[in-house]
């Protein structure tokens, strides 16, 4: 997605922000709490089709 608003309720996405990081978000949550991530945890971001 290219920005927050494209991603659908409850959807959880990996998108640039603003400052070129890469972000992983969720629309009306927290992505976080719905992948089960806390701070520091490693992952693994595939490209998807």
């Amino acid at each position: 997605v290219a920005t927050y608003a494209d991603m659908q309720p409850g959807e959880v996405c990996a998108l640039f922000g603003s400052t070129d990081h890469l972000e992983l978000a969720a629309n009306s949550g927290s992505a976080a709490q719905m992948l089960g991530l806390s701070r520091g945890a490693a992952i693994e971001i595939k490209r998807g089709a």
